[in-house]
């Protein structure tokens, strides 16, 4: 039927090939319909929606639609970044790793757009590079230090609780709302966001360990220009995919970005 995932699944395909012929206008087209359709049949998170979320904005990069593609391309970064750091959780070493390393261009086309941008521009794409880095390195870290307090009877229940809640909602986050209507899907979601967030809250009460983890999790731009020191000045390096939007059909380079942020600098 016409509203039929695979429906979308089609629509998907014949976008690609639209703009690897460069009639990004008709790719364009074709994407909005495409995400149309996944939206509302497997859900705003569901990675397939994500994936064309993400070739959407470098077409929109590609139509000159650079304000919108930045923000588009940041949305699916965002997106996917849930989805790995709720993913991880629930897997063992070796597969949060294979999850984390399947690459998307979304965080590409916004570092291409952002080193021609505004400093606004600048600092919202530093902002989601460093809410990405280390989110399994991470999660590996905090299980270590949650086996070693595990023997302490009063956190040990609220442990075990936090790691259902979160195995709970990682699994609705990447299933996708499955037979669920959007309303009854967005509810569950709701539901689970809601619980890890009482239990977190619960053991950042009793765990130091814990509630710096906790921190560090929520940290982005504003929380890293915060702890700059006087004096201070922070390079940061970020290996990416350079795009050339002017160029119709060309594929990304390898290349690096330097973000250089001193104390009391508005923006990097």
């Amino acid at each position: 039927g016409p509203r039929s995932p695979w429906t979308g699944n089609v629509i998907q395909g014949l976008a690609k090939d639209a703009a690897a012929t460069g009639d990004y206008a008709e790719a364009k087209r074709l994407y909005e319909a495409n995400l149309d359709i996944w939206r509302k049949q497997l859900g705003t998170n569901h990675p397939f929606t994500v994936a064309s979320l993400s070739q959407y904005a470098d077409v929109l990069a590609r139509l000159g639609d650079r304000p919108r593609a930045l923000a588009t391309a940041l949305e699916a970064a965002r997106v996917r970044r849930d989805q790995i750091f709720f993913t991880v959780r629930t897997v063992e070493e070796r597969q949060a790793l294979q999850y984390a390393s399947v690459k998307m261009t979304s965080l590409d086309t916004a570092l291409s757009l952002a080193t021609e941008g505004t400093p606004e521009d600048r600092g919202a794409a530093w902002d989601s590079v460093i809410r990405t880095r280390g989110i399994v390195l991470d999660e590996m870290a905090a299980r270590r230090r949650a086996l070693r307090q595990a023997n302490d009877p009063a956190l040990a229940g609220r442990i075990a609780s936090l790691a259902t809640a979160r195995a709970e909602l990682a699994k609705l986050a990447v299933q996708g709302k499955g037979r669920l209507s959007n309303s009854e899907y967005d509810g569950k979601l709701e539901s689970a966001r809601a619980r890890v967030e009482r239990d977190a809250g619960a053991l950042a009460v009793s765990s130091v360990a814990f509630r710096q983890d906790l921190a560090r999790q929520h940290a982005g731009l504003e929380e890293v220009r915060a702890a700059l020191p006087p004096g201070a000045v922070l390079v940061a390096w970020k290996r990416y995919q350079r795009q050339d939007f002017s160029q119709p059909g060309a594929a990304g380079v390898p290349a690096y970005l330097a973000f250089v942020l001193a104390h009391g600098d508005p923006a990097p």
